[in-house]
């Protein structure tokens, strides 16, 4: 797995890209991030490998929620981004296909959280 992060277009967005190369199907996404002053929200754009796009925002740069279309078709998300120390994170997604947005997915605690992990949870 490799995330890289750094600021990008004279230091206005940052810059993030992802690589899962393990399993089945190897996932790549860059995502683009500033602050929009005039909202007090966080804007998340991403594009995917697999023909997919995301919006989102974050009013605390931890929990994302909006649309994304790839594949699958339309549907609402909230990602959680969690950081445990520098250079640690746990990155939760959830995708609903209804339009429901449930509750973000717990995050790992004690002994789990120790390991690099990727949780996405899907509702149909």
């Amino acid at each position: 797995m490799i995330l890289d992060t750094r600021l990008v277009l004279d230091d206005a967005r940052l810059r993030t890209d992802f690589v899962v190369a393990s399993g089945r199907y190897p996932y790549e996404l860059t995502a683009h991030r500033t602050f929009e002053v005039s909202s007090g929200t966080w804007v998340s754009l991403i594009v995917d490998n697999l023909g997919g796009h995301a919006a989102s925002r974050s009013a605390d740069g931890i929990t994302w929620t909006g649309t994304s279309r790839g594949p699958m078709g339309e549907m609402q998300i909230r990602d959680s981004e969690t950081m445990l120390s520098p250079g640690r994170m746990i990155m939760l997604g959830q995708y609903s296909l209804d339009g429901r947005n449930e509750p973000p997915v717990e995050a790992p605690r004690g002994e789990a959280a120790r390991e690099p992990q990727i949780a996405f949870a899907q509702r149909r």
